[in-house]
């Protein structure tokens, strides 16, 4: 409550505490995870490793290229120059393929990332798969492998590549509430790998048994099957593509801000990503039909298409690539490699795993902070610590009070102009004067909750950013100030967009809500005024008693005097308590536009308190631009200017806190950790955030039909109710 807010002794901890959970040196310092998933990690890089080496050194030893490549001059009983090729581009594929492999078994955390690690180990074991086939035919093995390991090979690429796709249609339908069908193309994508074990298996039996046409007809028909079920998967997956491009094109293109300028790269980019993605499956069943035609399995056709070939083309080395059933997969293996790495990027997997180490490293500190937290031994202290803890309010009652400011009380609200201090006092205090309680309690009719998160925020800044701000954490929004603008407009379509992402119970600790004003400030000495009209506001009359800092009752276990009643010197501990007692607790951060949350030594306070237990710190800012525009301020920000409206609060702070530079030197790493670029998102994190704003812009059209998303394809479940109820 800025400045109003007082210590208790565990409130706020020694720099000496802060600079052993803060310091750079353990933040910046690489240490091994000892984990059994990370050094399994390594081991199953090393193999990776190992064995793409070893294939290279046999490659080189045992089976040299020949000089005669294109003109081969060889006896039908040895082995081709172009048998030596088949050898040398599989293997030169593994060596391809294999840093990115092991970087991405190291370093892949988000489950999209270790999507395109499963991904790029299937592309290394189908090209491990195709070099063991070549070395066994060169060792004169008596079965040839070649086949099913190219059909292998291919089909599990493809498959894995389907599945991503896949996901990355959920992670569109997660933000924008689009049915793209996915329970079908997973039905689809189950179906056809069982349809490729068995056809790979059949080819394996043939293979190894020789037992003529009888296999190659079983085959040849569960290969038109696999050909004619990818073909349905494939105009499937292309027809929500399509739904996804037209979406991002429909939406009002309006480049306004600069800050987003790489989320609207990637807008434009997504018709041309759907392009490539469609361009690889087509190759792809292109590649595996050129594979079982050129190998008999596609019957009626006949088997011998590549003796005829070359009896009437010659041994050329096109010749060779056209009819030769592992030329192609190699060809597509490198294109699918480029072209992935093109549309996915590898470039966030640096800062991502900088990410996930901090995370971890939150993790422990929080568990090390939970099984060193006791609760106080002052009964009172403590029940009124919990008392306070349990105040939160839902999402649904924060918005339903916003929605009566201007209408059913304060009628002179103005969103734009009035800050979270008038609306205190001209409506929050008024309200809920007749039962002397928290405003909480009323809009909760009693309900205690526990909060999910923590709203660390200055009484100076507008209410409607307050508000804005935790629907953008609800949202899972940066920015809040198009929330801001809808807020004002259109307050039925912030509800329906909470609804189907089930956050309207989300629930929030917010002082202004959930603090007992009328036991502190609400009978002020001094003269209020409306901070927009200037007028005075008149002040509360209740009788209910005051309790400040040091009003007796005090706490019996410390010795300097601290108030058991007063709401205002429990922030701290309540934080403590519901962090030691809650691992998902989180603190949201609402930024102003003028970055007072950072100048104001109480808020400053519990973030750095907030940070020591570990707690997930997630900041909301009005935009990009204003954090730009204070990258200069933020930089020269020091504890020694903060403000309070106590001027003894500062002191107390200042107090604690002996090496100030040292503690700056804190504060800027914090804030640095705060603020992402749109570049260092894993995939998954850059899809949402473009859809987002696709969303954004689908919301900017008057037309109402844009909003409701084809609802009416959508389960009749949890989104079509919310409209239902919304519009009663």
């Amino acid at each position: 409550m800025d400045g109003q807010r007082a210590l208790s002794r565990q409130s706020f901890h020694t720099f000496n505490e802060l600079n052993l959970n803060l310091g750079p040196r353990r933040m910046h310092t690489f240490r091994m995870d000892t984990s059994w998933e990370e050094r399994m990690r390594w081991v199953l890089a090393a193999m990776v490793f190992g064995i793409s080496v070893a294939f290279l050194v046999m490659m080189i030893v045992l089976v040299p290229l020949p000089h005669d490549l294109f003109v081969p001059h060889y006896s039908p009983s040895q082995l081709s120059p172009y048998d030596h090729f088949k050898m040398a581009a599989a293997v030169v594929m593994m060596q391809i393929t294999m840093p990115f492999t092991c970087v991405m078994i190291l370093r892949s955390h988000a489950h999209c990332q270790r999507d395109t690690m499963s991904l790029l180990i299937t592309m290394w074991l189908a090209e491990l798969a195709l070099a063991t086939a070549h070395i066994l035919h060169f060792r004169g093995f008596k079965f040839s492998l070649e086949v099913p390991s190219v059909l292998a090979g291919l089909t599990a690429v493809g498959l894995k590549l389907n599945h991503m796709l896949i996901n990355m249609l959920k992670d569109c339908k997660e933000v924008l509430y689009i049915d793209f069908r996915i329970s079908c193309l997973q039905k689809l994508l189950r179906i056809e790998v069982g349809v490729v074990i068995l056809l790979v298996m059949l080819t394996l039996c043939d293979a190894v048994f020789e037992t003529g046409d009888v296999l190659r007809v079983m085959g040849s028909i569960v290969a038109w099957v696999l050909i004619s079920g990818g073909i349905h998967f494939a105009c499937a997956l292309g027809r929500e593509l399509g739904r996804l491009s037209r979406t991002s094109e429909s939406a009002k293109m309006t480049k306004d801000l600069a800050e987003l300028s790489d989320v609207w790269r990637a807008i434009s980019k997504i018709r041309l990503y759907n392009r490539i993605v469609l361009l690889h499956c087509v190759l792809k069943f292109l590649i595996i039909t050129h594979v079982l035609l050129l190998r008999g399995y596609l019957w009626p056709f006949p088997s011998n298409l590549p003796e005829v070939a070359y009896d009437d083309w010659g041994m050329g080395f096109g010749v060779f690539l056209l009819v030769d059933p592992s030329a192609g997969p190699i060809f597509w293996y490198l294109g699918l490699y480029l072209g992935f790495l093109y549309v996915v990027g590898l470039h966030s997997v640096p800062a991502t795993h900088a990410r996930h180490q901090e995370e971890k490293l939150r993790v422990e500190k929080r568990e090390r902070q939970q099984g060193l937290y006791s609760a106080v031994t002052d009964k009172g202290w403590q029940e009124r610590v919990e008392d306070l803890a349990q105040r939160a309010i839902t999402l649904e009652a924060l918005l339903r009070f916003y929605k009566g400011l201007g209408t059913d009380y304060m009628l002179n609200f103005n969103s734009q102009k009035h800050t979270t201090d008038d609306v205190v006092r001209q409506a929050i205090i008024p309200l809920s004067a007749d039962g002397m309680s928290d405003m909480s309690s009323i809009l909760m009719q009693g309900r205690r909750l526990r909060p999910t998160a923590m709203v660390t925020h200055t009484w100076h800044s507008h209410f409607r950013d307050l508000v804005a701000a935790v629907v953008a954490d609800a949202l899972e929004e940066t920015h809040f100030f198009r929330i801001a603008r809808l807020l004002e407009s259109d307050i039925n379509l912030v509800k329906r967009w909470l609804c189907r992402a089930g956050a309207l119970e989300r629930t929030y600790w917010i002082c202004a809500l959930c603090v007992n004003q009328h036991t502190s400030i609400c009978c002020p000495d001094f003269g209020l005024v409306d901070s927009y009209s200037n007028t005075a506001v008149p002040p509360c009359r209740c009788d209910c008693p005051k309790y400040l800092n040091t009003t007796p009752p005090c706490r019996e276990d410390v010795d300097e005097p601290i108030s058991i009643n007063c709401e205002m010197n429990k922030f701290s501990d309540m934080i403590a308590w519901l962090a030691a007692t809650d691992d998902g607790f989180k603190q949201v951060l609402v930024v102003d536009s003028k970055l007072e949350l950072f100048s104001r030594a109480w808020c400053v306070a519990e973030i750095a308190e907030s940070y020591m237990m570990g707690m997930k710190q997630l900041p909301k800012i009005e935009s990009g631009a204003v954090l730009k525009n204070h990258t200069e301020h933020l930089k020269m920000l020091r504890i020694e200017d903060m403000k309070a409206s106590r001027p003894e609060d500062v002191e107390q702070i200042l107090s604690r806190i002996p090496n100030k530079a040292e503690f700056n030197q804190q504060l800027q790493r914090l804030f640095d950790k705060l603020f992402r670029t749109f570049w260092h998102l894993h995939a998954s994190e850059r899809m949402k955030m473009t859809c987002r704003e696709i969303r954004w812009q689908l919301a900017l059209k008057d037309d109402v039909e844009v909003m409701n998303f084809d609802l009416d394809v959508m389960s009749p479940g949890g989104e079509a109710r919310c409209v239902a109820e919304q519009s009663a």
